[in-house]
């Protein structure tokens, strides 16, 4: 099987997307990569790396995503912590708490 990577500067409009979420594991791509990858090709878009990896750290991870994202989600996490994160990362702010019923 031969791997293509999605990415294709030649493509119109590639810099098109304002955002993405990515598994920090992938088979033949990583998220550190596809993230570093998508920043040559916009620098404006926002990274939002997930990963299940467990760490001493906390909420830490044992890598850097500042390196290559701009948020991180530690796995499992619930919805409501995904929307207030991608708003947060899209909006340069944190989600307005829910109205109260």
């Amino acid at each position: 099987m031969t791997f293509h990577p999605p990415l294709n500067p030649s493509r119109p409009d590639p810099g098109r997307s304002s955002f993405l979420a990515v598994d920090l594991h992938m088979p033949h791509l990583d998220g550190a990569m596809l993230g570093r990858a998508l920043r040559r090709l916009n620098t404006t878009i926002k990274v939002l790396v997930v990963s299940g990896l467990s760490s001493s750290l906390g909420d830490r991870p044992p890598f850097k995503p500042e390196e290559f994202a701009d948020g991180f989600l530690q796995k499992p996490f619930r919805t409501e912590a995904l929307l207030r994160k991608v708003h947060e990362l899209l909006h340069g702010a944190p989600a307005p708490a829910p109205a109260s019923v």
